[in-house]
């Protein structure tokens, strides 16, 4: 077990905010591309980020368990970005239907980056 002091638990915490926050901005601030029919650009971005924050954490000599907060967080404000009610329903509109892509390939960036972390980190 690794012994933690009061400022790498702070550090910890800090960075794990912070990272996870810095994602769903950016996302956020790219939001348009889905109404101007570059849905597929927002899709790949919401990966990138998914699987970028695995090797920062590791980089910065965080716990597993920083990342993997920073990933349940980043999903949950993504779905709180839902452009409509559609999201959820089998008929949604076509910026809805390319949100879900987004947060399928945020997941598959979150399983890609955990692989990451296993097998080369």
């Amino acid at each position: 077990m690794a012994s933690w002091t009061s400022l790498d638990l702070a550090r910890y915490v800090v960075t794990t905010l912070v990272l996870a926050w810095a994602g769903f901005a950016i996302v956020r601030s790219q939001k348009p591309l889905l109404v101007a029919g570059r849905g597929w650009l927002w899709v790949t971005l919401t990966a990138a980020i998914a699987l970028g924050h695995w090797p920062v954490n590791f980089w910065l000599d965080n716990p597993l368990i920083c990342p993997i907060v920073v990933s349940l967080l980043y999903l949950v404000s993504l779905i709180g970005l839902a452009p409509d009610d559609t999201v959820l329903t089998a008929s949604t509109s076509p910026v809805s239907h390319w949100f879900q892509r987004g947060l399928v390939a945020a997941m598959a960036g979150t399983i890609g980056g955990v692989m990451l972390w296993t097998f080369f980190l």
